[in-house]
């Protein structure tokens, strides 16, 4: 059972117990005993009613931000289809840099192993081609990455800048905070409700 629905139970068992109450006996020594536990159970009900429907509206509110904030996403994700293949492209560039670049320390060593071994011209040649073939790549993919990094600065600008993906955040974090506080000063509140609700079995 979910918080909601115990104050939603708890509401209605001290409705119930005012109803009682009211069925005393109007008059004699435990007239005034009757009275009092029917307004405290009224009031009882009341202070669980409340609870019950403020916990409701926070979910409300909480799944109504969820949707919204799903939809703001996807309107996001549909409008910044550039600024995705971008990304995902300076990432894939990214990658293949690494790796040419590995490739050509790895041709540059082979290269100065056989000239320090004075190997044969021909496997100093050939080492040299495959040196030099590799340094092309690596040059090739990091010219590429710079100029789609300068792609990348500038829609990733135009992005957090003119599509407000900072205030999205910002949205997002004060809302956090919000119900944070608002699950705090709830459970205060469930903790009043707890021990008045001790209280009063107490007297009874």
């Amino acid at each position: 059972m979910n918080r909601s629905s115990l104050e939603e139970a708890h509401s209605k068992s001290f409705t119930k117990l005012a109803k009682l109450a009211a069925n005393g006996c109007p008059n004699g020594t435990f007239a005034p005993v009757w009275q009092i536990l029917k307004n405290s159970s009224e009031k009882l009900s009341s202070i669980h009613l409340q609870m019950m429907q403020k916990l409701q509206d926070l979910v409300k509110d909480l799944s109504k931000y969820a949707d919204e904030l799903q939809k703001k996403h996807k309107a996001i994700k549909e409008d910044e289809a550039g600024t995705l293949e971008v990304v995902q492209s300076i990432q894939n560039i990214t990658n293949m840099v690494q790796k040419t670049k590995e490739i050509y320390f790895q041709r540059a060593s082979e290269l100065e192993k056989y000239q320090k071994e004075n190997a044969s011209q021909k496997d100093i040649e050939k080492a040299e081609a495959k040196s030099k073939k590799a340094y092309e790549e690596y040059r090739s993919w990091a010219d590429k990455h710079a100029a789609c990094r300068e792609d990348f600065e500038k829609k990733m600008t135009i992005a957090c800048k003119v599509r407000f993906f900072y205030r999205i955040e910002i949205e997002y974090i004060f809302f956090s905070m919000l119900v944070c506080h608002l699950f705090s000063a709830l459970s205060r509140c469930g903790s009043f409700t707890s021990e008045t609700d001790d209280r009063f079995c107490l007297l009874l």
